[in-house]
């Protein structure tokens, strides 16, 4: 049986190498861990093998670009897990009772307000302070848009452009106005390969977003940023607002792993009220060690971990990338978006100020 048809059995659906010898004969051990075999029908030369995770095997390694590798060298077993529920999440017309899930862990609240910037002001210097580049997987500046697409400007290809379904939703000078509509979303309907091969070489993730709340009184929590099938499955999300039940305001990340349930839960969240009509800053990072860390405006505001495999991410095709609302249409976002951005790696508490300092404009 191929790995794609092993999808429903995380445990046995891929092989990782450590060395070539592993891959046996003419194989060889790419940098994320997995086999790949002579092909002349690749640009590269090589293609990965049957085995691989789903999203990856059978594709050819790509010929420009290495592939990019852990610094701490993961495997995929991670370390510092949490324990937690292995849920099944629900359908899309149900609500979910992981949908509130409950923090990884918090810390003390902070005030973003207090936060001194540590990098240089260009103010001072006469010079803009750039975005950190390096690892940019999929960027999106929304910035003064007119027409229903959302391009994907990183320099990483193939790009994931989005689609914008729906009437909810407005271009400003300084990003889109989504309304709360539940019927308006811009969503993925493109290959994410790129995003699954990079992100499970480096079992590491970095979800930035620029965002202006509008009121966030109603239950979702709603979606800013969203790789999922549903209300019930993701690989990973960025949300606002309240849980199902009305319950723990806030800023709050999810990302599946192999301890989590399918919904990615439980959340890492700080619970402060957003501010309503005040841009703000708010990035989810998790490093391939599992720690994982909220920052609002530059300040880490909460910190967790949670094991650091990716192998049971879904990545079949039945999952796809979106802003603004939930694949299921029932998490709609009302706030405007600016910026959103992934990263394939950890960005450093420095990176994450540098990206703070240098804005969305």
């Amino acid at each position: 049986m191929s790995a794609l048809g092993l999808l429903g059995c995380p445990s046995d659906a891929s092989f990782q190498c450590d060395d070539d010898t592993a891959c046996g004969g003419e194989g060889q051990c790419e940098a994320n861990g997995y086999c790949s075999f002579p092909d002349d029908g690749c640009a590269s030369g090589r293609r990965f093998g049957e085995l691989a995770i789903p999203g990856i095997a059978d594709l050819c390694v790509p010929a420009e670009d290495p592939v990019p590798t852990s610094s701490e060298g993961s495997s995929a077993g991670g370390s510092g897990s949490t324990t937690t529920s292995a849920g099944t999440g629900s359908l899309p017309d149900t609500p979910d009772p992981d949908d509130g899930g409950s923090s990884v862990s918090t810390s003390e609240p902070v005030d973003p307000t207090e936060a001194t910037s540590s990098t240089t002001d260009a103010s001072t210097t006469g010079q803009p302070i750039g975005r950190v580049e390096d690892g940019l997987t999929v960027l999106y500046q929304l910035q003064a848009g007119s027409t229903g697409l959302v391009p994907d400007s990183s320099s990483s290809s193939p790009p994931v452009d989005l689609e914008l379904q729906g009437s909810g939703y407005a271009f400003t000078p300084t990003g889109l106005a989504f309304e709360g509509d539940a019927s308006t979303i811009a969503r993925s309907s493109g290959s994410l390969s790129k995003l699954n091969f990079e992100c499970s070489a480096s079992n590491a993730l970095t979800l930035e977003s620029w965002i202006t709340p509008g009121p966030t009184d109603v239950p979702g929590p709603a979606r800013i940023l969203t790789y999922s099938r549903d209300s019930g499955a993701r690989n990973f999300s960025l949300l606002l607002g309240q849980d199902i039940d009305g319950s723990k305001q806030g800023w709050k990340a999810r990302l599946r792993t192999s301890v989590t349930s399918q919904n990615g839960t439980p959340d890492l969240d700080y619970l402060e009220a957003p501010r309503p009509g005040e841009a703000r800053h708010f990035v989810f990072v998790h490093e391939d060690d599992g720690d994982e860390h909220l920052y609002l405006d530059g300040v880490e505001v909460a910190t967790g971990t949670r094991a650091s495999s990716f192998s049971t991410w879904a990545t079949d095709g039945t999952m796809s990338l979106a802003i603004g609302n939930e694949l299921s249409l029932d998490r709609a976002l009302e706030a405007e978006v600016h910026l959103v951005a992934i990263y394939c790696r950890a960005l450093t508490a420095d990176e994450v100020l540098q990206n703070t300092d240098a804005g969305f404009e």
